[in-house]
């Protein structure tokens, strides 16, 4: 048995009209897992009773059924506040790409077609019970050590109540772009083609024409300038366009209709797109190969800000002593777990969720990489210029740790906040 299963016992709901199918799945679980509650329903409508009377750490549905079928059972799923982080793994016969694709656009977070095999299923499940695993232990390792270093009472009890959201599943996760998903997807698979990405783009003329402006931009800028997305995509590259739109679409995940947070939300933009920005130019620097992941790394580094927010203003129609003070205290010791737990229901590459968790910390020697020292770097030389919620003027260049590993002295530090504040400008217009 896998040891992630093995660490506290878990809850299936297994959704399938077939008999013998839903027979044979709860087999291979209760060999494979340590089971607490495990349940069948026959459709997506049983399926939602059971759903409005327990908890999940894993939904496993077929597609194909009568009545609510598993896409609209996956629908309701994402827009539940209870179960709308639970894991989800589609079962389906319909193993056609646009299928699939629109499943994993709506939240599922994997599929499986049928015939399945055993290992293959097996793989799905260990992956899928983790995310939940990896939820619960981190918001448990979470509030052990809030309690032991927080002082202000009231931030405690906050910072507590938050965490008790999360480990409940009762906070709504920012959901993963759509369209960096489609894209994604078709890049992933063997046949890649170029037509079909740039269909997939094309539906979204907005951010058509961004990727054209961003081509055309003091960053990318050729002989000439590029007027069709096909020209754009050509000169940015493939990959640097993934991550492109990723920040397009993420713009969105930047905002609220609460006055009282819109200023701050409207600053941690900001802060992303300038760490990003300022991550990329440290890259050049430094002769790094793909400066295109690094620019993701700072637009992602701060992701886990978004979901907190999201609680804070809820909590903020509740309780008047929501200050600026506490929403840093929240911010500066939840965001870099919460953000790895994000990253890592979106699947997001090891490398990358590591850097998010880790960013703020350079005192374990194991997790450090160049391209953390890095987001680090850009991370506080985007203080100094005032584009952050945190003040950095008292900020000495020559004191800042990760410059001083990366081997980058006060001359080209000054370099780099020169160049930041050109390009964050130029960038910008893209956005």
């Amino acid at each position: 048995m896998n040891e992630e299963a093995i660490k506290r016992k878990v809850s299936i709901l297994i959704v399938e009209d077939d008999e013998h199918i839903a027979l044979a799945l709860q087999t291979v679980i209760k060999k494979e897992f340590d089971c607490h509650l495990i349940k069948h329903a026959y459709d997506g409508g049983q399926a939602w009773k059971y759903l409005e009377e327990n908890r999940f750490d894993l939904i496993v549905s077929d597609w194909n059924m009568p009545g609510i079928t598993g896409q609209d059972l996956l629908n309701k799923v994402r827009k539940s506040k209870t179960h709308c982080n639970t894991p989800f793994l589609m079962l389906t016969a319909r193993a056609d790409k646009n299928s699939v694709l629109t499943a994993i656009q709506t939240g599922a977070n994997d599929y499986i077609s049928k015939p399945y095999r055993k290992d293959q299923l097996l793989e799905k499940l260990h992956k899928l019970i983790a995310l939940s695993t990896l939820r619960v232990n981190s918001i448990d390792d979470l509030a052990e050590e809030t309690t032991s270093t927080l002082n202000n009472q009231s931030s405690k009890d906050i910072i507590n109540y938050i965490l008790m959201r999360f480990k409940d599943n009762k906070v709504q996760l920012p959901v993963l772009p759509h369209v960096y998903t489609a894209v994604s997807k078709a890049m992933d698979e063997e046949d890649v083609s170029f037509d079909k990405i740039i269909n997939i783009i094309q539906a979204e003329p907005a951010i058509s024409t961004s990727l054209i402006t961003i081509s055309n931009s003091s960053f990318y800028r050729g002989f000439s300038d590029c007027k069709t997305l096909e020209q754009a995509i050509s000169r940015i590259g493939l990959e640097a366009t993934r991550y492109y739109i990723f920040t397009l679409e993420g713009r969105l995940l930047f905002s609220t209709e609460n006055d009282d947070f819109k200023t701050i939300m409207n600053k941690l933009w900001e802060h992303a797109l300038a760490t990003a920005t300022c991550a990329r130019i440290i890259g050049q620097q430094l002769n790094q190969k793909n400066v295109d992941i690094l620019f993701s790394m700072g637009l992602l580094h701060d992701i886990g800000k978004l979901a907190l927010i999201n609680i804070l203003i809820e909590i903020s129609e509740k309780r008047r002593d929501i200050d600026k003070a506490t929403i840093q205290s929240v911010f500066e010791t939840l965001h870099t777990e919460i953000g790895a737990i994000i990253l890592t229901q979106w699947n997001f590459p090891k490398e990358i969720i590591n850097t998010v968790k880790y960013h703020h910390d350079l005192s374990d020697k194991n997790h450090i990489t160049n391209e953390l020292l890095i987001i680090n770097l850009a991370n506080i030389l985007v203080r100094t210029i005032g584009m952050s919620l945190k003040d950095g003027t008292g900020i000495v260049l020559e004191n800042i740790e990760s410059a001083k590993l990366l081997n980058m002295d006060n001359t080209i530090l000054e370099q780099i906040r020169e160049k930041a504040l050109d390009d964050i400008e130029d960038i910008k217009g893209g956005f």
